[in-house]
């Protein structure tokens, strides 16, 4: 199975890429979806954030507001690498078995889209990755667009607190221009779609492997059944 990373950077465009690529039929784990789960209210790591960064954070209803977390660690290297650490175990068990249930299901190709790929230990995992690109003044233009409640200078921070996307443009095995209009940009996806799309004898090797796997399995949990029985 391969493991494709696909990263942009704030407001460059990779969720549409992402949403592209999972119309198209494409394994996606949304990285951005799993770091929003790992903290609901109860989890081992909102308690943790809660217990960090104060009770201010929260919204009405209990939850971590977003935003108010954000202006606290986008602004401070030290407080964002402690969130970092407190959610990145979590994060990084629920990716771990999302890939194991495709392994499992026969998909020959996962995306894992995150945000941060190069920032993080995740980029040890993809055999390939894909960036969304724009240029500096357009990501600026469309975050301001996007999230109208942050002032200019919360926007630049936040694209400052992120790996430029000049730089990740250099790390990318596929790019992906996202200065054009949207038909420009399924464009060029689809394009890498077939490029990191497995051969023929990739497709054999799973419908061997699959089975085989299942059927060792099967045996092993029979094994232990029958002598714990």
């Amino acid at each position: 199975m391969k493991i494709i990373g696909l990263t942009g950077g704030i407001a460059s465009g990779k969720s549409t890429v992402s949403r592209y690529f999972i119309e198209c039929g494409l394994a996606v784990i949304d990285l951005d979806v799993i770091a929003r789960q790992v903290v609901d209210i109860g989890k081992p790591a909102y308690k943790k954030i809660v217990s960090v960064f104060g009770t201010d954070i929260l919204s009405e209803d209990g939850s971590i507001d977003r935003l108010a977390l954000g202006r606290k660690v986008f602004k401070d290297v030290q407080l964002r690498r402690q969130l970092n650490q407190i959610t990145h175990w979590y994060i990084l068990l629920e990716v771990m078995k999302q890939i194991f249930l495709n392994f499992i299901k026969g998909e020959p190709v996962v995306v894992l889209d995150v945000p941060l790929l190069f920032e993080t230990s995740f980029s040890k995992i993809t055999s390939q990755n894909i960036v969304v690109w724009v240029d500096a003044d357009t990501q600026f233009e469309r975050l301001r667009v996007r999230d109208p409640q942050l002032t200019e200078e919360e926007a630049r921070d936040r694209i400052a607190s992120q790996m430029s996307l000049d730089k990740k443009k250099k790390l990318a095995n596929y790019l992906i221009d996202n200065t054009g209009t949207q038909e420009e940009t399924k464009d060029q996806a689809s394009h890498v779609m077939r490029l990191i799309s497995p051969g023929i004898v990739h497709k054999i090797v799973y419908l061997v492997a699959i089975p085989s796997f299942c059927g060792l399995w099967f045996l092993w949990f029979v094994k232990r059944l029958w002598t714990w029985w």
